[in-house]
């Protein structure tokens, strides 16, 4: 078994990491 599932789980780390970022920044922008 190759380690197919963990680029699967860092990717989805990444975009859950990036979506709270570009909502923490929207939320700075807006107050």
């Amino acid at each position: 078994m190759n380690l197919y599932w963990y680029e699967i789980f860092v990717f989805i780390l990444l975009a859950i990491l990036i979506g709270f970022i570009i909502i923490f920044a929207i939320k700075n922008k807006d107050s």
